[in-house]
């Protein structure tokens, strides 16, 4: 564990030193974060659909489950861009179960893959920067404690279970803090947070590319952008 902390330390580190030269300004730092999200789009085949688009889907999949949000066929491997934020998400699983109604705070538990795409603009193992799905680090579930208010999804990590709080959230006491990318909130208003079953009832599966702004904190002072995969089920 501390080996593989300490790497991604070291990735942090580089990008900062290259975030502190005086050849390098936030612009050029961010041409090349954009540059590397537009790589990933053109390297995976992306089709983007409008916000306007994909709200039309879910209005319609309320009525018609066969609805797709975001066609993942080889041909068309969709994601929908969100203007506000320069956040783009595919919905693989729309999820069983329920919405995380208004006023509700839930559970839930979270397996993820993080690729940071200045790395290599690819999802595979070139870009693989943090995994709980990789075997030596399963033990991890990363649990968040999620609150809908008025439409407004907040976030914290149980930081005894969090392998991101524990990767990135080291504060000056040597604790760690419950800080979750705003960028993780997003697929909350969209997709259904349940348990699954035998019975064929799948949890919650999106991807998304989330910019520096909305990341990590290490993504966040050294200017680049990651794609996740998440699933997402509802806690007991």
């Amino acid at each position: 564990m501390k080996k593989f902390l300490f790497a991604i330390m070291a990735i942090a580190a580089l990008f900062s030193f290259a975030a502190c030269n005086d050849t390098e300004t936030y612009k050029d730092l961010r041409d090349r974060e954009l540059d590397s999200i537009s790589s990933f789009l053109r390297h995976e085949n992306v089709k983007v659909i409008s916000e306007e688009e994909f709200k039309s889907r879910w209005e319609k999949k309320q009525k018609d489950n066969s609805v797709v949000l975001t066609d993942t066929s080889k041909n068309n491997n969709e994601y929908v861009l969100f203007n506000s934020n320069g956040i783009y998400m595919q919905v693989l699983e729309m999820g069983c179960g329920d919405y995380i109604k208004m006023g509700e705070t839930t559970d839930v538990l979270v397996r993820f893959s993080e690729y940071n795409l200045n790395t290599a603009a690819e999802m595979s193992l070139n870009s693989l920067q943090l995994s709980n799905n990789l075997k030596q680090y399963s033990f991890y579930t990363d649990k968040m404690t999620v609150t809908n208010t008025s439409g407004t999804f907040t976030g914290t990590f149980d930081v005894n279970s969090s392998l991101m709080a524990a990767t990135y959230n080291k504060n000056y006491s040597g604790g760690y803090s419950g800080t979750v990318p705003s960028g993780w909130l997003v697929p909350f208003s969209w997709v259904k947070i349940g348990r699954g079953n035998a019975e064929g009832e799948r949890i919650a599966h999106v991807r998304l590319v989330v910019p520096h702004t909305y990341g990590t904190t290490a993504a966040s002072g050294s200017v680049y952008a990651c794609l996740y995969d998440l699933t997402l089920q509802r806690g007991r």
